[in-house]
């Protein structure tokens, strides 16, 4: 995961280099992970996309999502 997460990240830059990179490791938690995704979401109002490398990560952006109203962000 951590190949992947490198190669994202190196591709992110090389196609939107306006966008931030913001890594947050979530322990394969999805109740603390999905805390973990509101206090990101509403740390950094303008996030409008989330990657996720695992089913965790994606089930608990989503949760954190649906919780905040935020629906204009794409999750992947």
């Amino acid at each position: 995961m951590t190949d992947a997460l490198d190669g994202f990240k190196a591709q992110i830059s090389a196609k939107r280099p306006e966008l931030e990179v913001i890594t947050v490791v979530d322990n394969a938690d999805n109740q603390y992970a999905t805390t973990l995704m509101e206090q990101t979401l509403n740390a950094n109002p303008d996030i409008v996309g989330i990657a996720s490398l695992d089913t965790v990560g994606g089930q608990s952006a989503s949760n954190a999502m649906k919780t905040l109203g935020k629906e204009d962000i794409i999750l992947v």
